[in-house]
């Protein structure tokens, strides 16, 4: 029996006991009550109203985000304007002479709004439908990342041993300006020598092998697993297939980013332990939306900032299952109008644990006051082990945007290459991009069709890049600093991303993505450092 298996059986035990325990993690009763129905500003929302001392229960759960009604208009009316302020400021990025024009173009070519419903097909010739973020999401995430973008940028080259003023890795260089350019070596990162997926890969996980999932076939949070047959996943280099967990679905609901999250957490933990978890999309979702759960579907960077900066911890998905919502439907049903509520989100949700709201967490109130709490289905007890946090995240294409090397060509490139080297040293990256017609003509090849690059845009998605594939090499005149004149070998190629719309989309739920795509149609890119990883579990 060798280790991994050791350490699985160990595992597997162990949560055996603890989930048989699960209703314990749940410190308030709030069974067989009755959904109020309450209108605040444009939003109609469904509460739970409990008296005083069971309220104070509520406050005292250990995962509970305490509201007040009375705000909620008021904080409507914050989110508005920072909205207003966010386009404002992509819209003046249109005029950049470096990388944040591509940026800017690319968030003002989606539709408006929060959330954008739309329908999109599969390679069976199913269609499915999907929640994707609208410009109003995407921009208040690009003003975001501008707005860190300096500190980002200066980490990220000290990161590589780099710096502004030598912001060049020497393995960039041709062999020529090697030799007559005193650029010292990258000591921070050593070129793979290797495909890390070799022609036999390691076994992958299987849905009901991936502890926290129940040990079923079919979690609920669409978990499947399919070979991908493109010989360009054979080629990949980043992360093994064995560091890789199934393919998951979000069904109707606008948390991609939740499950793109959840994937690079799973992955950093399989890298370390070499076991494969199934974390909770829902437990990650509810941290995201935090305070702001009521205002829509959609996350952005900032939130995964303060995910990560309050430490909060993400269960196995049996803590708090994840729920399609296949049966919700958008009130008004007009699209060119704001969403200002789900019904039916709810369905199959037990003991009311779903307040019929975009986080589906409960909304708990004590009697008939507006003194109110988000509550999730399951507390994480402290030390319960099996729970998971990043302790780290940075976004890093709005921060490598700004980089003076004389070509806008060569700049693509050079924050392409970068990424590469973030996939090499185990770091796991979210990709937020534009659903434009050439993805959504990605079929069993999982190759989008680039003639149909420039189409109109119908939202943005986010993704977790599980790695690359290197094509071939090109060669730029570049300066450094705006000094240094040096020509630079850069990779071109393909990034391999794992997506969340089943394992029906593309090459089993996932799609490689050229180099002209990323550039035209990507707004943004969170890192999370290799092993950038903490849990409760004993010797984690």
């Amino acid at each position: 029996m060798n280790a991994r298996t050791l350490i699985g059986t160990a595992l597997l035990t162990t949560l055996s006991a603890a989930l048989s325990a699960a209703h314990a993690q749940n410190s308030v009763n709030l069974q067989n009550l009755q959904l109020q129905p309450i209108q605040i500003s444009t939003l109609n929302l469904n509460v739970l109203r409990v008296p005083q001392a069971q309220f104070q229960q509520v406050l005292q759960s250990p995962n509970a985000l305490q509201l007040n009604l009375q705000e909620l208009p008021a904080r409507l009316q914050a989110r508005d304007a920072e909205i207003s302020r966010s386009l404002s400021l992509v819209q003046g990025l249109q005029g950049r002479a470096d990388l944040r024009a591509d940026i800017a173009r690319a968030t003002l070519a989606l539709p408006r709004g929060l959330t954008v419903p739309t329908t999109i097909k599969l390679r069976t010739g199913e269609n499915k439908e999907v929640l994707l973020y609208g410009q109003d999401t995407v921009a208040l995430s690009v003003a975001q990342a501008e707005a860190a973008a300096p500190a980002n940028r200066a980490a990220i080259l000290q990161s590589f041993g780099l710096s502004d003023q030598n912001p060049i890795p020497r393995e960039f260089l041709t062999p020529d300006s090697a030799r007559t350019v005193n650029i010292a070596p990258n000591v921070r990162f050593t070129v793979p020598t290797t495909i890390l997926n070799k022609v036999t890969p390691p076994k992958p996980s299987q849905p009901q092998e991936e502890l926290g999932g129940g040990f079923v076939s079919n979690p609920t949070d669409g978990a499947c697993r399919f070979t991908p047959t493109n010989a360009l996943f054979g080629q990949m280099r980043g992360n093994r297939i064995d560091q890789i967990t199934t393919i998951k679905d979000q069904g109707g609901r606008g948390t991609c980013m939740a499950f793109a999250y959840v994937s690079a957490l799973e992955t950093q933990i399989a890298r370390r332990i070499k076991t494969p978890f199934n974390l909770s999309e829902q437990y990650a979702y509810y941290w995201l939306r935090g305070d702001d759960g009521v205002l829509g579907d959609g996350a952005g960077w900032g939130d995964f900032n303060d995910i990560i900066g309050k430490q909060r911890m993400i269960p196995t998905e049996v803590r708090w299952k994840y729920n399609a919502s296949r049966s919700r439907v958008r009130i008004p049903a007009d699209t060119t109008k704001a969403v200002t509520e789900f019904r039916n989100s709810c369905l199959n949700y037990a003991n009311q644990a779903c307040s019929d709201t975009t986080a589906q967490a409960q909304l708990v109130c004590q009697g008939g006051t507006n003194n109110c709490a988000w509550k999730p289905e399951w507390d994480i007890a402290p030390n319960a082990a099996f729970n998971f946090r990043a302790t780290q995240g940075t976004e890093v294409w709005v921060a490598l945007a700004n980089n003076a090397l004389g070509s806008g060509d060569a700049a693509r490139a050079y924050r392409r290459a970068l990424l590469r080297q973030m996939i090499d040293r185990g770091d796991q990256l979210i990709l937020g991009f534009n659903v434009d017609p050439a993805f959504d003509a990605i079929g069993a090849t999982g190759l989008p069709n680039l003639s149909l690059m420039g189409g109109k845009v119908r939202g943005g998605h986010a993704v977790h890049v599980v790695g690359y594939v290197n094509s071939g090499m090109q060669t730029y005149d570049v300066k450094i600093a705006g000094l240094v004149n040096v020509k630079l070998s850069l990779p071109t190629g393909y990034f391999v991303i794992k997506n969340s719309w089943s394992c029906g989309f593309g090459d089993g739920g996932y799609a490689y993505l050229p180099d002209s795509f990323m550039d035209k149609e990507v707004y943004g890119v969170y890192n999370i450092p290799a092993n950038a990883v903490a849990s409760d579990m004993a010797n984690f």
